[in-house]
């Protein structure tokens, strides 16, 4: 009984010698003791001449088969010889059988193996991913990050915000040291009319409702007391009546006056406070963005960590699924061409 055409299939690598060898392998594989001893079983010819009542029937059996590889086609030819034409194709096709169920049993330990590896690495970088996950989300609960863009976060907007607001004071306080060194000038000089048309002329004094109420009425008794000295002398009642009227209300603009400089000091102060304040929010901003580069370095450090936990879980779970597949094919890469004939 003969099995001319017993294929192997392989993954072609390029190296010959390696692949003549492994057909050399499947040819010791079918003339192991424990094979030729299984066969002899499974054919159920333990109790028949020639292997009745032998030591080891894989001897008797390893002396009637004659095993040759073709490594142009990568065939493997097995003939059996027995006296009875019958009994050696059951005897054949038994052993074959045999080799085929321990080839397989063979792959599917070693890719078993592999699987039960490739699965404890994918679920150890599932877990590590998690935990890199967690200790991401801990550090943004415990730093506030909310944002990783450097300049699109709460406190580098309310940074930029004092720091707008603190020029915004700087301006005032320019403009406000100026009207106060007017004022100042002002009050250095000896004569009062002077003194009191440098201070009206300041936008601040101009602008001051009262002082222009003021200014208004004395306007209009500087006019009375023009048209009545036309017709009257200065002692004439009526001329008495106008010019205290008109001294009462010049005492009162310069009062106006006076309450309008001691706001302007006062303004110049209050500015100086304002600025010194916001310089200390600043100060207290500023230390509060670099806290927040800080962390935010690290938190790219814990991101930079769960990408990485993430390509590997990847790199693993391609590596399984390559595993899968490659345990499927395996059982299809020897085939029986044609089956023992007597």
């Amino acid at each position: 009984a003969t099995e001319p055409q017993h294929t192997v299939n392989f993954a072609h690598d390029g190296a010959e010698l390696r692949e003549f060898s492994l057909i050399n392998t499947y040819r010791e594989l079918l003339l192991l003791p424990g094979v030729l001893r299984e066969a002899v079983i499974k054919a159920g010819l333990s109790e028949s001449a020639p292997y009745a009542g032998a030591t080891d029937t894989s001897e008797i059996l390893v002396r009637r088969l004659r095993i040759t590889v073709n490594r142009d086609n990568w065939l493997i030819a097995i003939a059996l010889r027995d006296e009875q034409p019958q009994r050696a194709e059951r005897l054949l096709r038994a052993l074959i059988d045999v080799f085929l169920d321990r080839l397989r049993q063979q792959r599917q330990g070693r890719s078993s193996e592999s699987l039960e590896f490739l699965v404890k690495q994918e679920a150890d970088a599932r877990t590590r991913l998690a935990e890199a996950h967690a200790r991401e989300l801990d550090f943004r609960r415990a730093t506030g990050v909310i944002s990783s863009d450097p300049k699109d976060n709460h406190v580098y907007l309310r940074l930029s915000d004092l720091s707008r607001q603190r020029a915004d004071l700087e301006r005032h306080r320019v403009e406000s040291q100026a009207l106060a060194d007017q004022v100042r000038e002002a009050a250095r000089m000896a004569d009062v009319e002077h003194r009191r048309q440098m201070l009206l002329g300041l936008p601040s004094f101009a602008a001051n409702l009262v002082v222009a109420d003021h200014l208004k009425v004395l306007k209009m008794l500087t006019d009375e007391e023009a048209r009545l000295g036309e017709k009257y002398l200065d002692r004439h009642p009526r001329m008495i009546e106008v010019k205290a009227q008109r001294a009462q209300r010049l005492a009162s603009l310069d009062e106006s006056i006076e309450q309008v400089r001691q706001g302007v000091l006062a303004g110049q102060t209050q500015v100086e406070r304002q600025i010194a304040d916001q310089d200390a929010l600043v100060a207290e901003a500023e230390n509060a963005a670099r806290i927040y580069r800080d962390n935010l370095a690290k938190l790219g450090s814990l991101e930079a960590e769960s990408r990485s936990r993430e390509e590997v879980l990847k790199h693993l779970a391609g590596r399984l699924a390559e595993q899968e597949v490659t345990r499927n094919l395996q059982d299809n890469q020897i085939s029986e061409i044609d089956p023992p004939a007597a």
